[in-house]
């Protein structure tokens, strides 16, 4: 949470902070919706489904334009640890919402 935290020193001059902390807030805000107006259980695959959908488009804005390649720099270590971060968590949250969406739609493939 403190990397996420950290983008909003960037966001004025780095549109790839903004994509990081706009997908956080993104995040913050479907989850908060999905428990009040439709009633989820809030399940960490339901929460690692919200992570796949909101931070997608930030990791998919850092890795094409590379700001952890561009010298060194602050933004370029924090951009560079946010990637990653995103990367490892995803790493979990992948067979996470896979289960979660197999057993909220009834599909049985993985089980």
């Amino acid at each position: 949470m403190t990397t996420f935290a950290l983008g909003f020193l960037f966001m004025r001059r780095h549109a790839e902070a903004r994509w990081v902390v706009g997908g956080f807030i993104c995040m913050i805000l479907v989850t908060v919706a999905t428990g009040r107006v439709f009633g989820l259980v809030p399940l960490s695959g339901l929460f690692s489904l919200v992570h796949i959908i909101c931070w997608s488009p930030a990791l998919y804005v850092l890795l094409t334009r590379r700001p952890f390649l561009q010298g060194r720099s602050l933004y370029a270590v924090w951009s560079g640890a946010i990637t990653a971060c995103i990367i490892f968590s995803f790493i979990f949250d992948i067979p996470d919402a896979a289960i979660y969406l197999d057993h909220m739609l009834g599909i049985g493939l993985l089980s």
